[in-house]
């Protein structure tokens, strides 16, 4: 199964991993609804109805929100697909559980920073400390490239051209390169950041750019709770500039609105991020056309319907008038 992901689906090391814990997660409701141990489950035990039993788990047992929920069935579908090649002869059975349907959920306020929120972000990090300047510099580079997660942790310092334009080569999804600018206050930073840590060295060339003291790349998890810490400390300051949950993926979307409210097009935002279809990429569209309408509401002058002319106030006039049509 991993060989067919990877080398026939193209996918990532990371997509391989959330199929490992869709099936991890399946494998324990099949322990825990029917007994039967992973060692034990045959291909004949997977049926439509216990799939969708474990859909309702995932839900009710475990607390997935639908979005989740809908992916972790995407995840398996996958294993459907593979089924049917290996096992043809019940096409009829992955063909019903590739039927089962998405759950709609409801979408979530994308989050993200304004240009005050940002400035207060990243004010946060201790940059006398080595961990607070390697950290300043890794999130000021997230939103200015609006990387995901993974290709800010899989840059190296030979991804850094500083050229007459610097630019930096991100590995996205897909194993798709994109080549990004950087603007000329991110490039100082970098080169500065490099040399300080001896990064500019050819024997350097491919350790993580940012790591930890030994070389090794950081996790998901450790640049999550990096954001989660400086965000927390920045509500405190001002909780309005800071939006609840903000993740690492805020800083792509953060980017995305930048890029957005500059009036950049949507098909070099989309070819900036990395997106494969500019659908979506929509949703900066969609989420700058509300914030407007939400500004606009904020500063508007009392409704039409609810202004009163001098006539409508006489009451008088008003009998006069109504009689006048009868």
């Amino acid at each position: 199964m991993t060989d067919y992901l990877i080398n026939e689906r193209g996918l990532s090391s990371n997509s391989v991993q959330s199929y490992r814990d869709a099936m991890v997660l399946f494998l324990e409701y099949m322990l825990k609804k029917y007994g039967i141990r992973a060692d034990r489950l045959d291909y004949t035990d997977i049926t439509c109805e216990r799939v969708e039993g474990w859909l309702e788990w995932l839900e009710n047992a475990r607390g997935c929100c639908a979005s989740t929920r809908n992916q972790r069935l995407a995840l398996l579908r996958s294993f459907f697909k593979y089924l049917m090649y290996k096992h043809p002869d019940r096409i009829s059975e992955w063909q019903c559980m590739m039927s089962i349907s998405r759950k709609k959920s409801t979408k979530k306020n994308m989050k993200y920073l304004t240009a005050d929120g940002i400035k207060l972000f990243l004010e946060q990090p201790d940059q006398t400390t080595e961990k607070g300047y390697r950290d300043i510099v890794m999130l000021t580079l997230a939103i200015d490239i609006g990387a995901r997660v993974q290709e800010l942790l899989d840059l190296t310092p030979s991804c850094f051209n500083s050229g007459k334009i610097s630019t930096l080569r991100i590995y996205g999804k897909g194993k798709k390169v994109r080549t990004v600018p950087l603007s000329s206050k991110c490039t100082n930073m970098l080169k500065q950041y490099m040399k300080r840590l001896h990064l500019d060295s050819p024997e350097a060339n491919m350790y993580p750019l940012f790591g930890n003291g030994h070389h090794s790349k950081l996790t998901r998890t450790t640049v999550t709770a990096i954001v989660k810490k400086y965000a927390l400390k920045a509500r405190f300051i001002n909780s309005q500039l800071i939006p609840d949950h903000l993740s690492p993926h805020s800083l792509r979307h953060t980017k995305g609105m930048l890029l957005q409210e500059a009036d950049v097009s949507i098909f070099c935002i989309r070819d900036f991020l990395g997106h494969s279809s500019v659908k979506t990429t929509e949703i900066y569209a969609r989420a700058s056309i509300r914030q407007k309408k939400e500004a606009m509401e904020k500063t508007s002058i009392t409704p039409y319907n609810d202004v009163k002319t001098s006539w409508q106030k006489d009451k008088k006039l008003l009998e006069w008038l109504k009689e006048l049509g009868k």
